[in-house]
């Protein structure tokens, strides 16, 4: 009876809170806490969509190749137009660009040795035929990511890739003057031709289908593969070892100053509208990497603070949770209290956070819209999976710290 009147009456005592008011902290630093958490996820979470959406916007334009690559050429003067001089670049020229501080890569640009001509229709559609010339660029100067530019002898298909000038010329100059309706995109795409090779050395012409694999604001000629161009001229070309017309040159830094000088100095020229695409890309770079990167280190400040405040909890209150653990309380009850109180404190500023930049995207979207760009409306699925990644590992890392602090107490 009297075991069982202590026991009712040891159910009956108050016991202490876990945790007292103060562990809660001031409301106004909290607060504070709470809005840079918000501005570090905003900025990290928006600079990661923004790089992604400025790549998704040149590769919605079809960027077939590297955004580093400019192509160089001879300055033409009159002394070449009268045979006095030559404007092609020689092999020792190729060299010297190749050591210069900044190329990663410099390859001539190989051109046709033989003549060639392409006929469109044909049939009942009359035919449209015109003398062309051809050039090719070497694979490692391809985005990694092309796809579709491939040739083997025996192929039925040669791929070519067309300057968008090309189809805009068409559209807005050739085809209204004859009454012809424009053709689109995806509409040239569809449509076989013919190319026509005339061996150098004389003989029968030789008959390929091709097809236009893409358009591309980077080039201002016609591209084939090189593969099919190496075995074109080797077999029906004419031996040529005056030097390359051209050269495809990647660059590190699209603004090397010793890059820029040999151009000066050998009366070079360089593709402007690549290299201030490549600048643009560093600039951009740089400038969302500094956001992502100031983010990102509020980001740690606020883990950090969090983690200093809840391990100075434990320690001021060292005794109390010795007297809840003599009490009865184990360590998970207390562990569970103190973290749910963080989490909240951390994933509440992290979805304020990811829904800022959501609610960003359709005024941008709206904006770049306008300017005859487009972007999705809401953020990308990597963008979501960032987000959802640093916050688990966040947390995990911070109950990890705190529950070794805990244990500590109670051995």
């Amino acid at each position: 009876m009297s075991s069982d009147l202590r026991n009712r009456s040891k159910g009956r005592t108050r016991r202490p809170p876990l945790l007292p008011r103060s562990a809660q902290g001031s409301g106004g630093r909290q607060i504070g806490l709470a809005l840079a958490a918000i501005l570090g996820w905003f900025l990290a979470l928006g600079a990661l969509q923004g790089w992604m959406d400025f790549r998704n916007l040149l590769r919605g334009e079809e960027q077939w190749f590297r955004g580093d690559m400019v192509f160089v050429n001879r300055q033409v003067k009159l002394s070449d137009s009268m045979g006095f001089t030559s404007s092609s670049i020689t092999p020792s020229l190729l060299q010297r660009i190749r050591e210069v501080e900044g190329v990663s890569i410099a390859e001539p640009v190989l051109r046709n040795h033989f003549p060639t001509t392409v006929e469109i229709g044909g049939g009942a559609i009359p035919s449209i035929v015109s003398e062309i010339f051809l050039e090719a660029i070497p694979t490692e100067l391809f985005d990694p990511e092309t796809q579709g530019w491939q040739w083997n002898p025996g192929d039925p298909v040669i791929p070519v890739l067309v300057p968008r000038q090309f189809l805009n010329l068409y559209n807005f100059g050739f085809a209204p003057g004859k009454g012809l309706p424009p053709v689109s995109e995806e509409t040239a795409k569809r449509v076989r031709f013919s190319l026509i090779v005339y061996p150098a050395q004389g003989g029968n012409p030789l008959r390929f289908t091709a097809s236009i694999a893409g358009f591309s604001d980077q080039i201002e000629s016609i591209l084939v593969p090189v593969s099919f161009l190496s075995w074109a001229n080797q077999r029906y070309g004419s031996a040529d070892s005056s030097g390359y017309n051209r050269v495809a040159v990647a660059l590190q830094n699209p603004d090397s100053s010793a890059f820029y000088r040999l151009l000066e100095d050998n009366r070079l020229l360089s593709s402007r509208g690549t290299k201030e695409t490549a600048r643009l890309q560093i600039l951009l770079d740089l400038s969302l990497g500094v956001l992502g990167s100031a983010g990102a280190l509020i980001l740690v400040l606020i883990l950090l603070l969090f983690l200093a405040e809840a391990e100075s909890l434990i320690s001021d209150h060292r005794e109390r949770i010795h007297k809840l653990y003599f009490l009865g309380h184990q360590p998970g009850t207390l562990l569970r209290r103190l973290v749910i109180m963080r989490l909240v404190s951390a994933v509440a500023p992290a979805l304020i956070g990811l829904g800022l930049v959501w609610l960003s995207r359709r005024p941008i979207a709206n904006f770049l819209e306008e300017a005859g760009l487009h972007i999705e409306s809401h953020p990308a699925n990597i963008t979501f999976l960032a987000w959802a990644l640093l916050l688990l590992l966040a947390n995990l890392w911070l109950v990890w710290r705190i529950r070794r602090r805990l244990l500590k107490l109670y051995q």
